[in-house]
């Protein structure tokens, strides 16, 4: 299956940076209430947020779709939520976050994410 051409175009938009387009896109397909790719485009709408510096709209976001989707325990919802705290200048959460991220994620995702974890950690006073 293929996403909605909307859905495709507002990846497309996040993808090339333009995060604005990329919400309102993302929005609208979530207003449809389809179901499915519903969870990739709470969390492509997550990074948008992220990417405008929306913070805490990024948080909001995270947060539905963990109560959508509560038998999930995807890596990158924790590993976006670090990098959130961490913009926010909140050190200690983002780690606690990545170590999640770290629990939930393969070997791949744990080199990804130990030099955000190392980063922080050397930040931590």
């Amino acid at each position: 299956m293929t996403p909605s051409q909307n859905m495709a175009q507002a990846e497309d938009a996040l993808r090339r940076g333009e995060y604005a387009t990329a919400v309102t896109g993302l929005s609208d397909y979530l207003a449809t209430g389809e179901s499915t790719f519903r969870a990739r485009a709470f969390f492509e709408l997550a990074q948008a947020q992220y990417g405008l510096e929306n913070y805490e709209a990024a948080l909001d976001v995270l947060s539905d779709l963990e109560d959508q989707y509560p038998s999930e325990d995807w890596p990158q919802i924790p590993a976006l939520r670090g990098d959130i705290y961490y913009a926010l200048g909140r050190r200690p959460e983002a780690i606690r976050q990545w170590d999640r991220a770290w629990e939930e994620g393969s070997d791949s995702d744990r080199q990804f994410l130990r030099t955000r974890i190392d980063e922080a950690i050397d930040e931590l006073t």
